[in-house]
């Protein structure tokens, strides 16, 4: 019988607002004092720059610009010569293929002309069939 009398009272000082489970809703018992109506509103507002703030925050942030501009350039640059560099030297070997490749068609040219002229020339002795095998030849 203990365990039900000992459960009503318990219940009856929380009623009551005594013992340990007094009801502090009222705040009066708070570990943190609430804080006042005039600072209540301005508390959940976020702060701002006053205006030197926001002069060196736009001056630093202008500096950063300039200086993000400076090495996007300077990397532009950088990578433009590279491709000249490459551009110079396929353009170089091409120009090297292009002068082989006409070598090429004069050499054939001139060929094709003293072949031309070496069958045309009325000097070439016309040798019989199988001249290199003496033994036919002499009987």
């Amino acid at each position: 019988m203990e365990g039900p009398e000992r459960a009503a009272r318990k219940r009856a000082r929380a009623r009551n607002g005594g013992g340990r489970y007094a009801d502090h809703s009222d705040g009066s018992h708070a570990l943190y004092a609430p804080f006042p109506a005039e600072r209540e509103a301005s508390y959940y507002e976020e702060p701002g720059f006053n205006a030197t703030q926001l002069e060196e925050l736009a001056h630093v942030v202008a500096e950063l610009n300039k200086e993000f501009d400076e090495r996007v350039e300077r990397m532009r640059q950088g990578l433009l010569e590279t491709m000249i560099r490459l551009v110079r030297s396929g353009e170089c070997a091409e120009q090297q293929v292009h002068l082989l490749t006409d070598r090429l068609a004069l050499l054939e040219n001139h060929v094709e002309r003293r072949l031309k002229a070496a069958l045309t020339d009325s000097n070439v002795l016309d040798l019989p069939k199988n001249f290199w095998k003496r033994g036919d030849a002499t009987q």
